[in-house]
């Protein structure tokens, strides 16, 4: 009698771990993307029988004792109207059950789960430090005037873009090319402009629209957050891959502005 665990080519006490690695193993032998023979393909949908079997903590059990209970039955009597086999009538086809194939990740995801959880923490603590800049910290420094363009259109008239040595910003007010420099107020690290001055003390006003960087910080605080947080292995690891392509995303606008 052919066993599920000589299907596998392991003894009875083997180990899941062991099942595991010979289904594996097994699979990418017979595997009908890998051979074109038909012997193959059937012993590659045994195998799948024997290891959706064996894989399975109560179905194996059940299966050991009902292998147990078969090898304590006495051989069966051969039959009185013995032939010979050139007499023998072929015996008919067997119906066999057809195999039920479940499609298995190959990938082991738990082995990555740790490192995913801590690269998501490390993740957050990108879009935490740009957002804080952008809404608390600031600082007041003189920047050297260095670009102007007229932004001016038809439904924004009087709009120009400034840029300095220490960002850009957009004003309503058109400046003198003369100015040596400008007194702004910034962000330490992602240099916003949250106010400037000419040098003669008068303010300009600056006109603070939505930065596309503050978006994409709160969109990878979202991604690095829930990976952190996910019970799913698997989601956990696809979001730690989503999160690093956002953070460098994130990094190569910070250092265009820089």
């Amino acid at each position: 009698m052919i066993t599920y665990y000589a299907v596998l080519e392991l003894s009875e006490q083997a180990a899941a771990a062991e099942i595991r690695r010979a289904y594996l193993h097994l699979v990418r032998l017979t595997h009908p993307d890998r051979t074109a023979d038909p012997a193959a393909h059937q012993r590659y949908l045994a195998v799948n029988e024997a290891y959706e079997t064996l894989s399975d903590p109560i179905r194996r059990q059940r299966y050991d004792a009902a292998l147990q209970q078969a090898q304590k039955l006495p051989a069966p009597a051969p039959p009185t109207n013995y032939r010979s086999r050139a007499q023998r009538t072929p015996p008919p086809t067997a119906f066999r059950r057809r195999a039920r194939i479940r499609v298995l990740q190959v990938f082991d995801y738990h082995s990555y789960s740790g490192r995913a959880r801590r690269w998501c923490q490390l993740l957050l603590l990108l879009p935490c430090l740009i957002l804080v800049d952008y809404f608390v910290l600031r600082r007041e420094v003189q920047a050297n005037f260095l670009t102007y363009a007229d932004k001016s259109n038809v439904n924004e008239p009087g709009k120009y873009e400034i840029g300095t040595s220490h960002g850009h910003f957009i004003t309503s007010v058109d400046i003198p090319l003369s100015i040596p420099h400008l007194q702004l107020r910034i962000s330490p690290i992602g240099h916003f402009v949250f106010a400037a001055q000419l040098p003669d003390g008068t303010p300009l006003p600056v006109h603070n629209e939505v930065s596309v960087l503050a978006v994409f910080s709160g969109i990878l605080l979202v991604i690095a957050g829930s990976g952190w947080r996910a019970s799913n292995t698997q989601v956990r690891v696809n979001l730690a891959i989503i999160g690093s392509v956002v953070a460098l995303i994130l990094l190569l606008m910070l250092l265009k502005r820089l």
